[in-house]
């Protein structure tokens, strides 16, 4: 079992956010992203830009404090995330740039201090960057069904081994429940318990700790494996990335897993940058072993594109 693998729901879990908003209005100097992109991933070659029609709203709950009643979110930047201003859409999809498997980019995740207010720019191509598209998928009629009872929606995690990443959605938080394999009975794992990746509100300073235990199968072998998450609220600012400007508050995760009577673990950082109404703007990951949370190198570096 390889342990980078058996950990990869949890570290792209905040990724899939951004996929999953009804209809939207834009907020001041913020561009008007449409609110579902191309879900077939052989289009993610596309030139940007050619994105499909943006969906209507779906009904569901919106902002409070924004709604006024024409069926759009409304950023109201009060400082607070709440749980009406992210949409979750099955189908729903939204189009990133990210680095190369395997590849590492050069960031700045400390930003700059202007009047008060940090500042962050990831709007620079890295010469790896490729285009990705995340979708929010059904968990009816999959193989895996019973094995997650409750769980809301699943997401590709490795295109290329076939790896779903589990996860549940209510009132309060998203929740991983675990990870499964396309092909029936080659990977099942549950997290026990299911990590709280977000909780709602999202606002700075909120803070909490999970310890869990992973396990189950992988490549049809038995594989247990032991996790915490440290998830702190830890700033706010502007952030900028190829498809606009937007208000953004950070959530920064220090993962620390090991597999049990093993010398295997790995810990790393990673920081997720949200904003109301359009979720997940950018994610970046340390590389393994990181323990300076002004790191340079990433192992990911994804941002939010047209």
């Amino acid at each position: 079992m390889r342990c980078n693998e058996l950990f990869r729901a949890a570290t792209l879990a905040l990724a899939l956010l951004a996929a999953c908003e009804g209809k939207q209005e834009p907020a001041d100097a913020v561009p008007d992203i449409p609110d579902a992109l191309p879900d077939d991933p052989a289009q993610d070659e596309a030139p940007p830009g050619e994105a499909a029609d943006p969906v209507e709203d779906d009904g569901g709950p919106s902002d409070p404090a924004g709604d006024e009643g024409d069926g759009l979110c409304h950023p109201n930047g009060d400082g607070m995330i709440e749980r009406s201003e992210l949409r979750f859409e099955i189908g729903g999809s939204a189009t990133y740039l990210v680095n190369a498997p395997t590849t590492t980019a050069v960031v700045d995740v400390a930003g700059d201090l202007d009047a008060g207010v940090l500042h962050w720019d990831f709007t620079a191509a890295t010469p790896d960057d490729r285009r990705m598209i995340d979708e929010l998928l059904p968990i009816a009629g999959r193989w895996f069904e019973a094995d997650f009872p409750g769980a809301t929606y699943a997401t590709v995690l490795d295109p290329n081994e076939g790896i779903l990443g589990v996860y549940r959605l209510t009132d309060d938080a998203l929740l991983l429940m675990g990870m499964a394999s396309e092909e029936d009975g080659k990977i099942r794992l549950t997290y026990d318990p299911a990590v709280e990746i977000i909780r709602f509100p999202v606002r700075v300073e909120d803070r909490w700790q999970v310890e869990t235990t992973v396990s189950g199968v992988y490549n049809w072998l038995p594989s247990t494996a032991n996790a915490t998450y440290v998830v702190v609220v830890d700033a706010s600012g502007v952030l900028r990335v190829p498809a606009g400007e937007f208000q953004v508050t950070r959530i920064r995760v220090d993962l620390s897993q090991s597999v049990p009577f093993t010398i295997f673990g790995m810990d790393n950082i990673s920081y997720t940058f949200v904003a109301e109404c359009y979720g997940v703007i950018a994610r970046v990951r340390s590389t393994d072993g990181e323990e300076n949370p002004d790191f340079t190198q990433a192992a990911e570096y994804r941002r939010l594109t047209l």
